[in-house]
């Protein structure tokens, strides 16, 4: 999705520069115009006014070529404006809501490498405790159970229960970028019933040195909710 958005992008500048540089060819234009209308006259009465009636076409046609840019570069700012609009705030688009604009490999993959290797002692399998923004407030500390595994391509497994019902945990990380994309599967018949649906959940976290805990948002698109909102991981100790 997020190269469909650097295209927009693109067109939108695309279409402003072009617009842009249109209108300036054609004030040039209308500028020589006139001053052939004025050579006109200085040869004799009729060619003058023959030199006007071009002169006074030729400034009409600049007139409408310059509005048209005018109003074709007002089009690309507004097209570049919704794009950045997607871009920078999707949950305010109704369609895009509980969508991530990358998916968990790009949004692993693409973090700053920090400058310190703090890797191993974060990315260490055991019990963690989760917390999710929902209706206004936050729900957990709930136990979730993570394995990380360096020598499976960086592969993340687990799973837990919360106040939804039971789910399975599946992802990837890197102790590069020291992210996790996550993938939350519900297990149907578990739980609350009016919220677990077996649907899934994407979960994207960053570690925060400071606070010592992942940070980051979750997903969520079901027939009954569309949603995005604030999701932690801090580590809890009891490792398995």
């Amino acid at each position: 999705m997020t190269w469909c958005f650097r295209l927009l992008i693109f067109i939108s500048i695309t279409f402003i520069l072009v617009n842009s540089d249109r209108i300036k060819r054609q004030g040039g234009g209308g500028g020589g115009g006139g001053g052939g209308g004025g050579g006109g006259g200085g040869g004799g009465g009729g060619g003058g006014r023959g030199s006007g009636g071009t002169s006074s076409g030729g400034g009409g046609g600049s007139a409408g070529a310059i509005v048209g840019g005018l109003v074709g570069g007002v089009v690309g700012l507004i097209l570049l404006f919704i794009c950045c609009l997607i871009i920078c705030c999707p949950s305010l688009i109704p369609c895009l809501r509980g969508r991530p604009l990358r998916s968990n490999n790009a949004y692993v993959n693409s973090g700053s490498a920090w400058g310190y290797d703090s890797s191993d002692s974060i990315f260490t399998s055991g019990t963690f405790a989760s917390y999710y923004y929902q209706y206004g407030k936050y729900h957990g500390p709930f136990n979730m159970k993570l394995g990380f595994y360096a020598t499976a391509d960086y592969v993340v497994h687990g799973g837990g229960i919360d106040d939804v019902g039971a789910y399975v945990i599946t992802g990837i990380y890197s102790p590069r970028t020291l992210r996790m994309g996550l993938t939350k599967q519900y297990q149907s018949g578990t739980g609350n019933p009016q919220e677990n649906l077996g649907h899934k959940v994407t979960i994207q976290v960053e570690w925060n040195y400071y606070d010592q805990q992942f940070e980051g948002k979750y997903y969520l698109r079901t027939r009954r909710h569309k949603d995005e909102n604030s999701f932690i991981i801090r580590y809890e100790g009891a490792r398995y």
